[in-house]
């Protein structure tokens, strides 16, 4: 929208609040029609149900009518009613989850006798599968495929409503239409699988976890969570299993988009706190809680939690890997100088780890500001990352994990896939050492990695990845035209 037009829109709004606080149901009205899309996409978005977001959304409206006195300004109109719309939501939820246990009858699942029967059946499994698929999303993304489709808002609109830029509208758009998809096939398949004669008798839990396998080697770990969840109810207490679970929920999805999807965040902890409990001495089970746990939970905390298993760990296996994890907390607090400490200790110890080793030390020198050593630690980490140290490492990890467990980090973990990271940090230091020759040979390097045949599936979220570091890290190398030919790949694939 351009921006004498959204100042107009907003000197209307204004008055419109003006005249409502004075008692003119007329200003108000036209003030619901404005807003009611977005108010119902908000509380759609929360509670999952359009029903309820339906009954919801009149009482937003109520509560502002009688609270308009209250709203300071009127520019912030829109976010207030959002805030409400929220609020009601989540109190709405949290009245159904106090609610006893019992079967529902669903009024829009009841034939209203408009069509045959036939009809009103498919009509009832489709408003049931789009609400199930609905709730599997994150919030936001519900919120702006609602308003999409209910409204029809052009682009512009969307964003003014939601306090958002237009390529921020665009971008949530694209990713909640293909999260639908797929969660809508994901549904199919499940639903398919599940209903196929003789499965539920011929399925044992090691077919489930070969299925799952397979998935991982695909890196379709969304598709690969109700596999796993039938597997862990047929061996509830397998802690191998509700492990693989709590991975498949939360694996490859950064901390933003954990933040805003709680369920599969507090889905995956409650598996592993389950495991920890039932298996105290599994030191495993233990890294990896705190290393979810590290994503959302406070960083001492979860410091103080991963010394006392290091503790425990002291003269067994995976002494190493808890010494190695302990110095990335370290790291995410911005505690270098700690986590070196660790590093150095590791490399005589355990030289199957050397390659790994200098990666890290690599960050942490960056972290320090000391880009010589930085630059020297991931020059030394390509040197040290030949296939023979891949084997060595890899044969190490499926001893210390097991070949189950391992078989989900094996896809995103090899040779080119550790030299691209090497070499992009490479190309970023280079840049910001004032070296752009040899920043983006680095660069061109890194990509050419990333295109081999071994990274093979996960290529395409390592490419998202890849981007996403780039613009954050080192912007100047984003701007370069490989890397932007790279971004323009990546958004066509997800726009088709």
């Amino acid at each position: 929208m351009r921006d004498g037009a959204r100042m107009t829109e907003i000197d209307e709004e204004t008055a419109w609040i003006v005249a409502a606080r004075g008692g003119d149901d007329l200003a108000f009205g036209r003030l619901v029609e404005r807003y009611k899309g977005v108010v119902f996409a908000t509380a759609a978005a929360v509670t999952h149900d359009l029903d309820a977001a339906s009954d919801l959304a009149q009482e937003v409206f109520l509560r502002a009518w009688y609270g308009l006195g209250r709203l300071d300004e009127a520019a912030s109109f829109g976010a207030w009613l959002r805030a409400i719309a929220r609020n009601r939501g989540r109190t709405w939820l949290e009245r159904r989850r106090r609610r006893p246990v019992r079967e529902e009858i669903r009024m829009d699942e009841i034939p209203d006798g408009s069509g045959s029967p036939a009809e009103e059946l498919e009509r009832a499994e489709r408003r049931r599968m789009v609400r199930a698929a609905m709730g599997r999303l994150p919030e936001r993304s519900r919120e702006v495929l609602v308003l999409h489709y209910m409204e029809g808002l052009p682009t512009p609109r969307m964003a003014a409503q939601l306090d958002l830029t237009e390529a921020a509208v665009r971008q949530r758009l694209r990713r909640a239409r293909l999260l639908m998809q797929k969660e809508v096939e994901e549904m199919l398949a499940e639903t398919i699988r599940a209903e196929a004669p003789g499965e539920e008798f011929g399925d044992g839990v090691a077919e489930l976890l070969q299925r799952t396998r397979e998935l991982f080697r695909e890196v379709r770990y969304g598709a690969a969570v109700p596999v796993l969840a039938r597997a862990r109810d047929r061996a509830p207490r397998d802690g191998m299993v509700s492990m693989l679970l709590a991975e498949a929920l939360t694996f490859t999805r950064t901390p933003e988009d954990l933040a805003e999807d709680r369920a599969a965040y507090d889905r995956a902890l409650a598996l592993l706190d389950e495991v920890v409990e039932h298996e105290p001495e599994n030191t495993l089970a233990r890294l990896r809680r705190t290393a979810l746990r590290s994503v959302l939970a406070p960083l001492e905390e979860v410091v103080r939690e991963h010394e006392e298993i290091l503790a425990a760990a002291r003269g067994g296996p995976l002494e190493p890997v808890a010494r190695l994890e302990l110095g990335r907390r370290h790291l995410a607090r911005g505690l270098a100088a700690e986590a070196m400490e660790h590093y150095r200790a590791l490399e005589p110890e355990y030289p199957w780890l050397a390659c790994v080793l200098h990666s890290e030390m690599g960050v942490a020198r960056a972290m320090g500001g000391d880009l010589p050593a930085a630059i020297g630690h991931f020059a030394r980490a390509v040197e040290l990352t030949t296939p023979e140290a891949m084997a060595a490492l890899q044969a190490r990890s499926r001893q210390l994990m097991g070949e189950i467990y391992w078989s989900f980090w094996r896809t995103v973990d090899n040779l080119p896939v550790r030299q691209c990271q090497n070499h992009a940090w490479l190309a970023g230091l280079r840049a910001r050492a004032g070296d752009l020759d040899a920043a983006r040979r680095h660069l061109g390097t890194a990509l050419g990695f990333l295109r081999q045949d071994e990274v093979g599936p996960a290529r395409s979220a390592l490419r998202r990845e890849f981007v996403q570091r780039m613009e954050q890290m080192f912007p100047d190398l984003a701007a370069e035209e490989e890397v932007q030919a790279l971004r323009r790949e990546i958004e066509a694939e997800e726009g088709s």
